[in-house]
């Protein structure tokens, strides 16, 4: 029998860390808005099957615009902006396929409210400490929070709530 189970500790940044963690809880926010606006243009411009972008369509015009005028996006985790890309996929066709049970349509991010991003794949727990791809180790206040996690570590979860940051393994 397998168990999903997810652990939520307080972080314990310095200010270089801060300042990495906002540049990926932005970058987010940016994908978000940036593809939700193309999309709403993509459907209003025009008709059949082009009304409608997916997921591989946006992560191919992201990684284009990447290499040209978004270049401070290789600064942040590569896995981030998977993320969204399948966030953001996930809440159109909940939208279309719910839409007369009152699901809402996908809404612009607004900076400072609910930051957060999540990360798959290189995050590794040790004593006090969480390590975070693009970012590295990052203290935690509680310790010894290897003992109490059992298993894989399939994705990670970092939240900013009243200037107190969190991560959720």
């Amino acid at each position: 029998m397998q168990r999903i189970q997810s652990y939520k500790f307080e972080l314990d940044p310095n200010n270089a860390t801060v300042t990495l963690l906002r540049k990926h809880v932005g970058a987010r926010r940016f994908v978000w808005n940036w593809t939700l606006a193309k999309r709403i243009k993509l459907f209003k411009e025009n008709e059949g099957k082009d009304k409608f972008s997916n997921y591989i369509e946006d992560e191919r015009d992201i990684v284009l615009r990447k290499q040209t005028d978004l270049s401070w996006l290789y600064e942040v985790s590569s896995t981030i902006v998977q993320q969204v890309l399948i966030d953001i996929d996930k809440a159109f066709m909940s939208f279309w396929r719910r839409k007369k049970e009152g699901v809402g349509f996908p809404k612009f991010k607004k900076k400072g409210q609910k930051d957060s991003f999540r990360t798959i794949g290189g995050i590794h727990v040790q004593s006090h400490y969480v390590k975070l791809p693009r970012i590295g180790w990052v203290r935690i206040k509680e310790k010894n929070i290897d003992k109490c996690i059992k298993g894989r570590i399939l994705s990670a979860t970092v939240s900013e709530r009243c200037g107190r940051w969190f991560v959720s393994v």
